[in-house]
């Protein structure tokens, strides 16, 4: 038979219970959002554009050529899965950074992304 050490532990009673904390006290302010016009989401999409890091940047412009690239060669030049390149493309590239990025297929039927580099997603 085993023997279980049994130790005591400390209980702090400093806390106030739950029925002393008002609902108002518990929830979070309300935040408002602010409208902003077509312009400052054009601006906005290219400040995100300045500010984003050298990897990212080598990619976009790759993502910017005419042919665009695919899927296979993002995932040599990066060393990431399919499905970290897709939620990348779709995470930080559109929602992000407001970019518009077009997917089809090759001529070999391989599928491929490229960015229309004068399109902000806002214009659609």
């Amino acid at each position: 038979m085993t023997n279980f050490i049994t130790q005591k532990i400390p209980i702090k009673t400093n806390l106030l219970p739950l029925s002393s904390v008002s609902n108002k006290e518990l929830k979070k302010p309300p935040t408002t959002k602010s409208v902003t016009s077509d312009s400052d989401i054009k601006l906005t999409a290219q400040n995100n554009l300045n500010r984003i890091t050298s990897k990212q940047s080598e990619l976009i412009q790759l993502l910017q050529r005419p042919e665009g690239m695919a899927i296979s060669e993002l995932m040599r030049l990066t060393k990431w899965q399919s499905h970290s390149i897709r939620g990348w493309i779709s995470g930080t590239l559109r929602k992000k950074l407001s970019l518009v990025v077009i997917r089809f297929k090759s001529e070999s039927g391989e599928t491929c992304y490229r960015v229309e580099s004068s399109i902000v997603a806002s214009e659609f």
